[in-house]
């Protein structure tokens, strides 16, 4: 009796621990990654932000900072359309490898059951 008691209670505890690690794997599986183009982003920008703190950027006229600053978006956006039209391209490569499969099935299927197209 004291064993089962001893088990019982085992049990209810790693059944807790099974449960909170449930809920953290849950949250990290629904936490959002961030987009590498926006750490990018914000890397680029600590980056120019510590120079102008450490006076590299000091006498600098307000046009070229702009233009400095606006070089950085330009090349976050730039970034960022890569990365769709990369995106693109994969989806197009897998629909096309899915296609070539289920084409393959098809035949496959229809040569097994003698349907042969002539």
């Amino acid at each position: 009796m004291q064993r089962q008691a001893k088990f019982k209670t085992y049990d209810m505890t790693v059944g807790i621990h099974n449960a909170k690690l449930k809920v953290i794997a849950r949250n990290v599986l629904n936490s959002d990654v961030p987009i590498r183009y926006k750490i990018s982003l914000r890397d680029d920008i600590l980056a120019m932000k510590e120079k102008e703190r450490l006076g590299f950027n000091f006498n600098r006229s307000l046009a070229a900072s702009l233009r400095s600053r606006w070089d950085v978006v330009e090349n976050a956006t730039k970034s960022f359309l890569q990365e769709i039209v990369d995106m693109n391209d994969q989806i197009e490569d897998d629909s096309k490898k899915n296609e070539r499969q289920i084409m393959g099935l098809i035949f496959t299927r229809s040569t097994n059951l003698g349907l042969e197209s002539r």
